[in-house]
Formats: C-alpha cells, structure tokens, sequence
C-alpha cells in the first residue's frame, strides 16, 4: 500500500478535492447546458486515469505487442495486483463509454458500441504511444489498448442497459 500511495498520492488527493467541486460544476451545467454538463463529466471522468498512466515510473521504454501476454503474466500473478492493473484498464475510459451516447446519439444502439470501440482503442493507442516516446518507464502494452477498449465498450453496454430501464420506466409511467 506504501507503493501505491507514494506513485498515486498526488493524483489521489487532487481528485478528492476537486470531486466536490466537479460534481457542483456539472449539476449546474446540467440545469442550463446538459450536453456541456455531459462532456464536462466525460473529461472529469477519464482525465486522472490519463494522468496515472502517464505518470512517470522511471525512465526508458518498452513495447509489448503480443496479445494478452501481459495480462498472463498479471493474472497469474499476486491477486491484488491483477485487480488493481485489470480494474485500472478497463476504468480509463468508462467514463466516456457510458456518457458519449447521451452527448452523441450516433453512438448509441448496437453500431455505437463498435464506434466508442473504435474510439476506445484510437485514444488508447494514443496513450500507449505517448508513453513509449516520453520513455517514462512503462511497458507500452496492446494489452492495455485491449482493457481500455473492452472498458469502454462494457461502459457503454450499462449506458444501454440504463437507457433501456428508463424508457420502460416512461413508457409505464405516460
């Protein structure tokens, strides 16, 4: 725990304090601006996975384009670990999975999920590319491309999911 708090303190902490605020920002967007509000909880909700992955860790870098080698060797690993690296992967860009389809309606339904897919994984290659040329001692792993996306999409399958209830809600209730 030691570890983890000393790398991520900073990006723990600043997102403690900013959570009260952020949450009162994108209520009041939402009372006048609700597409706004939505995009502004998307950046909120993705920005400090962004910053913990490229967080430096080192120097020099890595590229591991097997696929699902790495998450092998995190599964077959400490447990706590493989929850923490999995658990990370898929939430990066969950934020953006559930919340684009209320922003965008083009990607909601069934081709949607493969549009944020595509998004996901273009995003995420961004990341893993970047982290590779800033050399800032990560592994730049498809793997990680795989979870962000799968995260993503899994996001956007409970935005479906929510949507769904809530029309039947309406349907029930009008």
């Amino acid at each position: 725990m030691g570890g983890g708090w000393s790398r991520w303190g900073a990006v723990l902490v600043a997102c403690a304090v900013a959570a009260p605020f952020v949450l009162v920002l994108v209520v009041l967007l939402a009372v006048r601006r609700p597409r706004v509000a939505v995009v502004a909880a998307m950046v909120l909700g993705t920005l400090p996975w962004v910053w913990m992955v490229l967080t430096p860790v080192g120097s020099g870098h890595t590229l591991s384009l097997l696929p699902l080698r790495d998450l092998a060797a995190v599964l077959r690993g400490d447990p706590a670990t493989a929850v923490v690296q999995v658990g990370g992967n898929l939430a990066v860009f969950a934020a953006l999975g559930f919340l684009l389809p209320f922003h965008a309606p083009h990607f909601a339904g069934r081709t949607g999920a493969w549009r944020i897919a595509g998004l996901a994984a273009g995003a995420s290659a961004a990341i893993e590319t970047a982290q590779w040329l800033l050399a800032i001692g990560r592994v730049s792993s498809v793997d990680d491309v795989l979870l962000n996306t799968a995260g993503a999409v899994i996001a956007a399958g409970l935005c479906a999911g929510c949507r769904a209830v809530a029309r039947g809600a309406h349907q029930r209730a009008g």
